[in-house]
């Protein structure tokens, strides 16, 4: 391990592999091309660039804070990784967390949480573990997210900062099956795709705010069908406003099939309240006998339901021999 100060002649730059830096100070720029380990409270007073291939973690016996003076930039893996008890912070000054198309930043569940207090760029993949909890911070800025970001069943991703705001952006992913909370922030919009579950996976996802949702074109909303209580879900806390837009909700039906005789009836999304047409969102195409539809229904929050009812000639067909119909 490596402590206490570090000092490469100024603009000069430090060449780590495989080893770990405890309590100290780095006053270099910084290129880990191998496995770093960052443990208990580490300032780095310069730039870092962590490679392809390249791991850098978090993870120590003590509170964990690594903070970076002049921006970061990760092309490996960024592992949040605290042990039981204990947490990890990654803390980027004077410049951005970026996170390019293949770096990967996974916040483990181990730990009692992960931060990033930092404006984060994401081209690449979040990760949020089932059950682990990453809270991402800065205040006045503009969070982006053009890659995909994922929160595991069970986990949590609370982006915040006062006046700070969220983009997922045309081409970005957000999906999962725990709870993104956004109701930190003062503004948020959804342009990219939301993938309730994930792909090929059914689960549910909570969308917290404080102000209504409004979900803006270009994005695709996917729908996973495989039965009640098997099926993808996403639910809002506050009102969804889709009015005016012409984005396409499509529902997957990934090989279901409703097992009869009567209608099969699942809920696949919930709001306080939905503003728009709910006819935006395409029903899957139905098995042969059936027809799908989709319907809202109004109470004290709103719901959409894919509802399978069997068509009228595979109701005869499901008529028990020696039973007559009559209208």
């Amino acid at each position: 391990p490596l402590g206490d100060t570090l000092v490469v002649g100024t603009g000069t730059s430090a060449s780590f592999s495989g080893v770990s830096f405890e309590q100290g100070i780095i006053n270099a720029k910084l290129l880990n091309q191998g496995n770093i380990t960052f443990a208990g409270v580490v300032q780095q007073n310069d730039s870092l660039r962590n490679v392809a291939g390249a791991t850098m973690s978090i993870r120590g016996a003590v509170d964990n804070v690594l903070t970076v003076d002049q921006g970061l930039v990760n092309l490996g893996t960024i592992l949040l990784d605290p042990p039981s008890l204990r947490s990890a912070t990654l803390a980027v000054t004077n410049g951005d967390l970026q996170n390019a198309p293949a770096g990967q930043i996974t916040a483990t569940a181990e730990g009692a949480g992960n931060t990033i207090q930092s404006r984060l760029l994401n081209t690449g993949t979040v990760t949020v573990d089932p059950g682990a909890t990453l809270t991402v911070t800065e205040a006045a800025t503009s969070h982006l997210n053009s890659g995909v970001t994922t929160v595991g069943s069970g986990g949590t991703l609370t982006i915040a900062g006062a006046g700070a705001s969220f983009s997922n952006v045309s081409s970005g992913t957000l999906g999962g099956s725990g709870t993104l909370d956004l109701s930190g922030l003062s503004a948020f919009v959804i342009e990219g795709d939301l993938i309730p579950g994930g792909n090929g996976v059914a689960g549910p996802l909570s969308i917290i705010s404080n102000t209504a949702f409004n979900l803006q074109h270009r994005g695709t909303v996917y729908f996973e069908i495989g039965g009640l209580g098997a099926s993808d879900f996403l639910e809002f806390c506050d009102t969804l406003d889709v009015t005016g837009d012409t984005v396409d909700y499509s529902t997957v039906l990934g090989g279901y099939e409703p097992a009869g005789p009567g209608p099969d009836s699942i809920p696949v999304l919930d709001a306080a309240e939905i503003l728009g047409d709910p006819d935006l969102i395409i029903a899957p195409t139905p098995p042969a006998g059936w027809n799908v539809a989709i319907e809202r229904v109004a109470g004290v929050r709103d719901t959409l339901w894919v509802i399978y009812t069997p068509s009228v000639a595979a109701s005869a067909e499901m008529v028990p021999n020696g039973v007559t119909l009559t209208d």
